[in-house]
């Protein structure tokens, strides 16, 4: 999958990988693609995944059908870590959880 996927593109990739699946890619785990020297793809690269607007709508409908009024929004803190917070994050985690009644997990917790 890594030589059909990822290997046409790889000089193009950045050091933040934003993957958008569709389809049966929903459930692929990118960051476990292996390349031709066999290292893991998530070992050069931070995978991250943005959702389609299909699949927004799905889970959205899905949602409202059996957990209406639910919100639960992240925030973590990355620090001491590889890892950094997506820009304004923490900001729109308190906005959702104050707009719609939410309960917001910042930080450690």
């Amino acid at each position: 999958l890594y030589r059909l996927l990822i290997q046409p593109l790889k000089n193009e990739l950045k050091e933040v990988v934003f993957i958008l699946p569709d389809d049966r890619l929903h459930g692929l785990p990118f960051e476990a693609l292996i390349d031709e020297k066999g290292e893991f793809l998530v070992r050069r690269h931070v995978i991250s995944y943005q959702r389609s607007f299909r699949q927004m709508v799905f889970q959205s409908l899905k949602s409202e059908r059996t957990q209406s009024g639910f919100l639960a929004a992240f925030a973590p803190d990355y620090t001491g870590t590889s890892y950094q917070a997506i820009q304004n994050s923490l900001e729109e985690v308190k906005q959702l959880s104050k707009a719609f009644q939410g309960r917001a997990f910042i930080g450690k917790e």
